[in-house]
């Protein structure tokens, strides 16, 4: 039904899901993913009250630090900013000010200052080059500026660093399938499962790269899996097109009730439904729905292959 054009673009969109948010240098972020791992926190720096005892850090310092960590926990960027910048002028010579400045990066990346969040990362890493957190935020910071190239090369820096990294490795895996390199992407997320607990992204990811080499049972259950932790409308409509096209029709059309059930709205399932129906010679019935998909929101592009033939 779609090549692998379509299966690279679709990665896009959990490629950012799994991106979530951060974790920082004192206070993992509460994520904006609704996958709670979403955010790099397997290799968090941690800037807790002991830390700063044991290096003779000055109260005045470490109350900064804690009022940033507030900030930060809160979501507080613009806060987090201004108290993360005041410690850093107050304390320039600071060992563990590539800590602050971890978190500075962080808090730029939220408030969109992104060349301002490189400089921080970048004063950062030349303090503290082999930090996998502060690689991470920043490959995350180039997520943002929409910039996989650069966000690849701190992920892969990071894991030279430390190979078994939770969110490293399920980022660079679903880049790389992003990018159509299909071997590389299944290195990393196959990885990833071997060491972590599943995910829907990773799960998805892997059926992805299962479709492209035509693998298409395991990805029917990989699928399955995937939507077994979350429910997700591109997973249900890659799940019933594969059992499409493995002539499972009977079993396609159950699941399609499940998921119309689940997101009414969801333009490209009524396409599958179209589909189905233009096999058993329901033209009349197929037309309404692609009409109706339309209005839903369905990709047009993808309307014309699913019903070509």
């Amino acid at each position: 039904f779609y090549d692998m054009r379509t299966l690279r673009n679709s990665t896009a969109t959990f490629i950012m899901i799994a991106a979530g948010t951060i974790a920082t240098a004192g206070v993992p972020q509460a994520q904006n993913s609704p996958d709670d791992k979403a955010m790099p926190s397997s290799n968090a720096i941690s800037a807790t009250k002991d830390t700063f005892k044991e290096s003779g850090r000055t109260e005045t310092y470490l109350q900064l630090a804690d009022s940033a960590d507030h900030y930060i926990s809160r979501k507080m960027w613009s806060e987090a900013e201004a108290v993360l910048v005041r410690n850093l002028r107050r304390h320039p010579a600071n060992v563990n000010n590539w800590q602050l400045l971890s978190n500075l990066g962080v808090a730029r990346t939220h408030l969109r200052k992104l060349p301002e969040a490189m400089e921080a990362f970048e004063t950062a890493l030349v303090m503290q080059p082999r930090s996998t957190a502060v690689h991470n935020n920043r490959a995350f910071a180039w997520l943002m500026a929409d910039n996989s190239d650069k966000a690849l090369k701190d992920l892969t820096e990071s894991l030279e660093i430390d190979s078994v990294q939770e969110w490293p490795l399920r980022m660079k895996g679903l880049i790389e399938l992003k990018e159509n390199r299909v071997k590389e992407a299944r290195r990393y997320l196959e990885r990833h499962r071997r060491h972590f607990d599943p995910t829907p992204e990773v799960l998805s990811g892997l059926a992805l790269c299962d479709e492209a080499d035509g693998m298409k049972e395991e990805a029917i259950s990989l699928y399955g899996e995937a939507l077994a932790l979350r429910q997700d409308p591109d997973n249900w409509f890659r799940l019933i097109m594969l059992k499409i096209e493995t002539n499972r029709l009977g079993e396609a059309d159950d699941d399609l009730q499940r998921a119309l059930k689940i997101f009414p709205d969801e333009g490209n399932l009524y396409l599958l439904r179209a589909v189905l129906r233009k096999q058993n010679f329901l033209n009349t019935e197929a037309e309404a729905d692609v009409k109706l998909a339309l209005r839903k929101g369905a990709d047009p592009e993808l309307a014309k292959a699913l019903l070509a033939n």
